[in-house]
């Protein structure tokens, strides 16, 4: 799901998108999810791959709903698996219904705790992550949100980084529970999970600059799964370009 500072009453929901991009120097997270919090000042925070290159970037509100498209229904049987006082001091970014802010290190987090509620377990969390990794803050509003997707770019590392690491203001467990839909472009995920092939198709998404189709999965996680993030590793583009995004599911793909 996310680490979030404090305790929230749910997190719901959570729908992951990750992609290289053409030219396989960035990569593509589109993110949302739906958060039941009560507390005044509390915080989503992402972790984040190379900070200083990260990229804001404005999707529309129908996203997910167009990735969905590319997936038929589950066969019968399939297995389930199962900022205003920010301002002063950071840059605040209005991407979908988030407001969102970047930071390089975690002890730029600690100087933030006059501004948002984040307890030193949470830090213990975030130092947990190498060095070249990064936060993003989103500010959360105390009520129960269905957050617009917002998306973000940043430089490719050697694996695509899929952010699923659990941490809700709790002790954190080896196991936690998942409500995830991830869709993976153009890679693989190091997962022993069924999936069904996608019949290939055309796929797009502007700003999006995605390469050429070659691969494109669902996952669908809902239940205990090992409490860490997930990687993929991403392919080489195709050269036969990529034309619009066809409307209609297309093909038995889904990984159930």
């Amino acid at each position: 799901m996310c680490i979030i500072a404090n305790p929230v009453a749910s997190v719901d929901a959570t729908k992951i998108f990750v992609a290289p991009n053409k030219d396989q120097t960035k990569q593509y997270t589109v993110y949302s999810n739906k958060i039941n919090n009560k507390i005044e000042n509390n915080v989503m925070i992402l972790p984040v791959p190379y900070p200083t290159s990260v990229e804001f970037i404005k999707v529309k509100e129908d996203f997910f709903k167009k990735c969905d498209e590319c997936f038929s229904e589950p066969y019968d049987g399939a297995r389930s698996f199962s900022l205003s006082d920010c301002a002063k001091t950071l840059k605040v970014h209005d991407v979908g219904s988030y407001l969102a802010s970047i930071v390089n290190t975690v002890s730029e987090i600690e100087n933030l705790d006059k501004i948002f509620s984040i307890p030193k377990k949470c830090h213990k969390v975030l130092k947990e992550y190498p060095s070249h990794y990064g936060f993003i803050i989103c500010k959360l509003k105390t009520d129960s949100k269905e957050y617009h997707p917002f998306a973000y770019s940043h430089s490719l590392d050697t694996e695509l980084f899929i952010p699923t690491k659990h941490y809700h203001g709790h002790t954190t467990t080896k196991y936690e529970h998942f409500d995830h839909n991830i869709y993976i472009y153009n890679a693989s995920i190091k997962v022993p999970l069924k999936e069904w092939n996608l019949e290939k198709q055309n796929f797009s998404y502007q700003p999006l600059d995605l390469g050429g189709y070659i691969q494109f999965h669902k996952y669908v996680l809902e239940g205990p799964f090992e409490n860490t993030d997930f990687f993929a590793k991403y392919t080489q583009p195709s050269t036969e370009g990529v034309c619009q995004l066809d409307p209609k599911p297309v093909g038995n793909c889904c990984i159930m």
